[in-house]
């Protein structure tokens, strides 16, 4: 198979790989207004920024 073609499965992780970036970066940046939460220490956002990179890892750890 040619460099650069993927199979259905790699893209269809690609998609949710980007998936999970936009909803990530939009919580990250926008939930305040969105979900008008009260955040002056940034406490979410930390939350939020965790949550995120355990499950980076943990999906490591059960992928091999």
């Amino acid at each position: 198979m040619p460099v650069g073609v993927r199979t259905g499965e790699a893209k269809g992780l690609a998609l949710m790989v980007g998936l999970a970036a936009m909803m990530f970066v939009a919580l990250f940046g926008w939930g305040h207004q969105y979900f008008h939460w009260s955040d002056p220490h940034g406490r979410v956002q930390l939350a939020l920024f965790t949550a995120f990179i355990l499950g980076i890892i943990c999906g490591y750890k059960t992928k091999g």
